[in-house]
């Protein structure tokens, strides 16, 4: 047998004379069976249920549908370009942060909430029963510097090595008037529920898992952008009610605290006038009685009783300011 023994045969002009032409049809079947694969791990039910499946599935199918779609035809790398210099532009700058602070907090040894060797420290934990999957409470402490660092609607990457190697995000919130941050969650797949396992084995015997956290990530304008508007409507569902419990607090603060806003950046006047009469309407649908009450508990009634007092003190630009928290009960045991 010889070389040429092998090379394709052209029939004529528009049909495929060369052994690249025949690769192409290959890598672009590669190419759809990846961004299937993709498709069918991206699934509520899968994610949910098997992260640990949807995370290995992205970082492993995705290079390979851009390697061979970029065989397969050689001129889409000028539609893919621009979202792969978007990601590296917003990501490696979170990548270089987490490893420096990975780096020099192992060498300090301090608990803070970013990922160290050491883990984060647990201030308290609660289980929040329900009818149904329960809720988990997992305060931590946390120093001023990482407090001073936080916006609402934050998020971290949480992980804990003893059940996975990979992180799982999280809404993180502090907790109101204390350098504590705390993270809730409802049990939904085998991360979660290991979690909340190992947390109420190891609480009763006096000892917790080690728990990493890395953040924070996210935007730091959703303040800014409900004081841009003279009212603003959130809405959230369930356990989703966690990234708000910090927004409201940090919204009246900001409110309250306009003048100082004010003389700190000219260009925020607009923004932090609290002369103009501003209302944020929260509605809340939620059938978990107990998680109701345990977020009216720590999170509603701090806030209201503190807008109450300062009515009381008929602060003009505080009676400007009015924050509405409407909770829709649903379920078989709500009421009309």
């Amino acid at each position: 047998l010889s070389d040429t023994d092998f090379e394709p045969t052209c029939v004529d002009e528009d049909s495929d004379c060369s052994c690249y032409d025949h690769f192409r049809n290959f890598t672009g079947f590669l190419a759809l069976v990846t961004l299937i694969v993709i498709a069918i791990t991206s699934l509520n039910y899968v994610r949910r249920n098997h992260y640990n499946l949807f995370y290995k599935a992205h970082v492993l199918m995705a290079p390979l549908m851009i390697i061979t779609t970029l065989l397969h035809y050689n001129k889409s790398i000028l539609y893919i370009a621009p979202s792969i210099l978007y990601y590296a532009a917003s990501s490696a700058p979170v990548m270089m942060e987490s490893y420096w602070q990975k780096k020099t907090k192992q060498q300090s040894r301090k608990c803070d909430p970013c990922l160290t060797s050491g883990g984060t420290k647990v201030a308290s934990i609660e289980t929040i029963k329900s009818e149904g999957r329960p809720c988990v409470s997992i305060t931590f402490e946390a120093t001023s510097d990482a407090i001073e660092k936080f916006y609402p609607g934050q998020y971290v990457n949480l992980s804990c090595p003893e059940i996975s190697s990979i992180s799982h995000p999280f809404t993180i919130n502090q907790v109101p008037s204390s350098n504590q941050v705390r993270v809730i969650f409802r049990v939904m797949g085998s991360f979660t529920r290991d979690l909340a396992y190992r947390l109420e084995h190891y609480q009763q015997q006096g000892s917790l898992p080690k728990i990493q956290l890395d953040g924070y990530h996210g935007s730091h304008l959703r303040n800014e952008q409900i004081l841009q508007h003279d009212m603003a409507v959130l809405v959230a569902g369930g356990i989703g009610i966690t990234p708000f419990l910090s927004l409201l607090h940090e919204v009246y603060d900001m409110y309250s605290n306009a003048s100082e806003y004010q003389q700190e950046d000219g260009n925020d006047m607009v923004i932090m006038n609290n002369q103009t009469k501003k209302e944020v309407v929260l509605h809340w649908v939620c059938r978990d009685t107990s998680l109701i009450e345990y977020v009216k508990k720590e999170y509603f009634t701090p806030l209201l009783q503190r807008m109450e007092d300062d009515q009381k003190k008929n602060s003009a630009n505080k009676q400007n300011f009015q924050i509405k928290i409407v909770i829709h009960k649903t379920g078989q045991h709500a009421q009309k």
